[in-house]
């Protein structure tokens, strides 16, 4: 499987890390193993390390859908992204980010794990 999904307790923050190359069926399990996890633990931050993403597979009309379905079945929830180091895949996460944040959603782009986790700790 090229994602993981795993909560820290100690954080109160849901992980998500990609490696390797993912389809669009790969993410939309992701997306929904995060969401339930997030459920499970009562929790509303999200990190999706897109770091080692080797190979960009959505095309922009995949991403912005993502990002307009992400957006409207969680809107409590903050989401932090890690760019990828694929400079395709990088437009591709920031648009999808772009659409959530247009459609109200907490929403943040990084470069590293611990930017994205130290901004989504600075929530309130």
């Amino acid at each position: 499987m090229p994602y993981r999904v795993a909560f820290d307790k100690a954080d109160g923050i849901v992980y998500v890390t990609y490696s390797g190359t993912v389809s669009k069926e790969e993410h939309l399990a992701a997306w929904t193993a995060a969401a339930q996890s997030c459920a499970e633990h009562a929790c509303d931050r999200l990190l999706v390390d897109f770091h080692d993403l080797s190979v960009n597979t959505l095309s922009t009309m995949d991403c912005y859908s993502f990002g307009k379905m992400v957006a409207q079945s969680a809107p409590f929830l903050n989401i932090a992204h890690v760019l990828p180091k694929y400079p395709k895949a990088c437009e591709n996460v920031q648009f999808a980010s772009d659409v959530e944040a247009n459609r109200g959603k907490k929403t943040g782009v990084f470069v590293t794990v611990e930017e994205a986790r130290k901004w989504l700790l600075g929530l309130k």
